[in-house]
């Protein structure tokens, strides 16, 4: 009788698409590889992943929770520790489901069981370290981010609309751009609406700047000379440089009021939805509830059967309906019923439940509809070649 062979599962990461692009993936894969067949173990399978620290544990768990229901595993390949987690928390659910099993982590240095108390508390303290590698390292990114913005530079990929770097890598302001910049404030702030601002502003320049370019524009305290870093105006430190302002503090204080005007009736409109449901039991009852939850999830009103064929449509009090076969029992109905129907007509029609879901103050339109274009652009040629002076629409 031939003797199976014990088996184990690779594992891969890196943390940046970049970093997968290079040799790192490849290296760590042929490592696995290698150090699998000093140890005479079967690889079923290599899960590599291009995600952070932090993701990976919750990523790859189910994976390998569903590879052990299929397989025997004894081992987990891992080049380090930090390539399975750079937290101590996100790692500790991945070492319990693997201590649970018996299955033992392969590293460069040593193998790993974490069922021994000794080597579990090692392997505890490992993923601390990496913890605290890992918080060390983004601490002195971030304050080579805040020097680097303090010297006027800018660190980051995207350049904000109407700027360019100069040859010290410092953000300058593209004097024909200060027009653009004034018109999409002085626009917004004049007709309070997202939308109808991007196609004003599109339409008159000949620019193809995406619909949610707009709104990052208004909040980037660039435009009044400040560099920050994350999340817009929000960040604790601001290092102001005048040559950088285009536009005054009042200007962009009144589009700042006007957007959180914005975000408030958009919140307090997500929160009419669970209130109309409410509503709709209230007044109509559990068992109408219930009723219109069997409209999204069609079964037989007769045999509670779910295994029907449809028969068609039918138009009831102007509004379309499915018919249906139940093939248990040979029923016929349709969805909604004209109860049903006439329920929602009358919950519809009362005013105190109506919505109205806006992300805007001014109108109320899906971001996917008529778009100009989807590229962005931060280049002024053709509306420099043919400049328009009047706005329509």
């Amino acid at each position: 009788m031939k003797e199976e062979r014990i088996k184990g599962i690779g594992l891969c990461r890196v943390s940046t698409i970049e970093q997968g692009k290079g040799t790192s993936l490849e290296s760590q894969e042929e490592w696995v590889k290698k150090k699998a067949s000093e140890m005479d173990v079967e690889l079923v399978a290599i899960i590599k992943r291009e995600v952070s620290g932090e993701e990976f544990p919750n990523e790859v768990i189910d994976q390998i929770l569903k590879l052990t229901k299929k397989e025997k595993l004894s081992y987990v390949f891992v080049y380090q520790i930090d390539r399975l987690t750079r937290g101590m928390y996100p790692g500790i659910d991945l070492i319990k489901e693997i201590e649970k099993r018996e299955i033992k982590i392969v590293t460069y240095s040593r193998v790993l069981d974490p069922n021994d108390i000794h080597e579990s508390f090692s392997l505890h303290i490992d993923m601390a370290v990496s913890e605290l590698e890992q918080k060390t390292r983004r601490e002195r990114i971030t304050r080579g981010i805040k020097t680097r913005l303090k010297r006027g530079e800018f660190p980051f990929k995207h350049l904000p609309f109407g700027y360019q770097r100069d040859d010290k890598n410092n953000l300058a302001l593209k004097i024909e751009c200060m027009p653009i910049i004034k018109f999409i404030f002085d626009t917004f702030i004049q007709i309070k609406n997202y939308r109808k601002t991007w196609k004003r502003v599109n339409k008159k320049y000949l620019l193809s700047i995406e619909y949610h370019s707009i709104k990052k524009i208004l909040i980037n305290p660039i435009y009044i000379g400040y560099l920050t870093w994350g999340h817009y105006g929000k960040s604790e430190e601001k290092f102001f440089f005048p040559e950088l302002k285009c536009i005054d503090e009042e200007t962009f204080e009144i589009a700042q009021s006007i957007i959180n005007k914005i975000s408030r009736n958009y919140q307090r409109d997500n929160e009419k939805i669970p209130n109309k449901i409410m509503d709709f039991i209230d007044k109509q009852g559990i068992e109408s509830a219930l009723e219109l939850i069997d409209c999204l999830l069609p079964c037989c009103p007769k045999c509670k059967s779910t295994d029907l064929q449809r028969n068609g449509h039918e138009t009831v009090g102007g509004r379309r309906t499915s018919k249906f076969i139940c093939k248990k029992c040979s029923h016929g109905f349709r969805l909604p019923s004209r109860r049903m129907l006439n329920l929602l007509e009358e919950t519809l029609s009362d005013p105190k439940t109506e919505l109205h879901g806006e992300n805007d103050l001014a109108e109320n339109e899906s971001s996917s509809r008529n778009s100009i274009s989807k590229i962005p652009s931060n280049d002024l040629t053709p509306w420099m070649a043919n400049p328009k002076e009047k706005v329509e629409g």
